[in-house]
């Protein structure tokens, strides 16, 4: 998930719902049936709501969004933050953030043009904190905005460059753990729709999401266990062979692990 842009992304310009039931089996879509696949995103939103992380769209309809490289990728679920209101939007600026690797402003401005976008622009904008030890990566930059970033500052430091300004875009880095409460306070703040447009993987979006998940998922007694090899059990018994849970591989030892379901 962390290597995703926290994003559910679907074919076609109608929406991935009508994708779903025109496929046959084996497809897995076919199988799995365009009523559970519903029932899955709704359970999604629902749980990435409880983690302060709301998500909007459905099967039913496909938004074009912006990608850090200036063109447009089709999506049916995404972050409240990366969903416009409106789109294609009017006096466009696009931030640029020092040091910061895998966007570029510029970049993405051009594109954007060549895509029929006119009015956009580039604007550098300087941040509450110094980034003067940072490496480059969006993460570092998604923690020091958690820690070090209140969103007074933040509006009193922008403002000024973005007078005319009806739509900020950004690279998604605007926290980690306080990425909702930021995001809303500065929209607010700066009177304007701020969208996070995800960097290149790992991107912080995805991580916010797996994080959130693995979260919800311990919290209900979910037992998790990271960085084994895992083979499916199969039980083969019975007339048809029946999954029966996973095989982890450990050091000079197996461990078999009963389930009655295996994703």
């Amino acid at each position: 998930v962390a290597l995703d842009r926290g994003g559910i992304g679907g074919w076609g310009t109608a929406g991935p719902g009508r994708g779903v039931r025109r496929r046959k089996p084996p497809d897995p879509y076919a199988l799995t049936g365009y009523e559970e696949l519903r029932a899955g995103v709704a359970s999604l939103k629902r749980l990435a709501a409880e983690a302060f992380l709301p998500y909007e769209g459905s099967l039913s309809e496909n938004v074009a969004l912006p990608t850090p490289l200036g063109t447009l990728r089709r999506t049916c679920l995404t972050p409240i933050a990366q969903r416009p209101a409106r789109w294609p939007a009017k006096n466009v600026a696009v931030g640029s953030i020092a040091k910061l690797r895998d966007f570029s402003a510029a970049y993405l401005v051009r594109n954007l043009r060549r895509s029929g976008l006119r009015a956009v622009k580039q604007v550098e904008i300087p941040l509450p904190f110094s980034q003067e030890h940072f490496d480059g990566y969006a993460t570092e930059y998604a923690h020091a905005f958690d820690r070090e970033a209140a969103p007074e500052e933040i509006a009193r430091l922008w403002k000024p460059l973005l007078t005319s300004v009806r739509t900020l875009l950004i690279p998604a880095v605007l926290g980690l753990d306080r990425h909702l409460d930021l995001w809303q306070s500065l929209n607010e703040l700066l009177d304007l729709q701020i969208l996070e447009v995800p960097t290149l993987p790992p991107s912080v979006p995805g991580i916010r999401l797996e994080n959130a998940l693995l979260r919800l998922a311990q919290n209900r007694g979910v037992d998790l266990i990271t960085g084994v090899h895992a083979l499916g059990r199969v039980d083969g018994r019975s007339v048809v062979p029946k999954v029966s849970g996973v095989v982890t591989e450990a050091v000079n030892r197996s461990r078999p692990i009963e389930a009655d379901a295996v994703v």
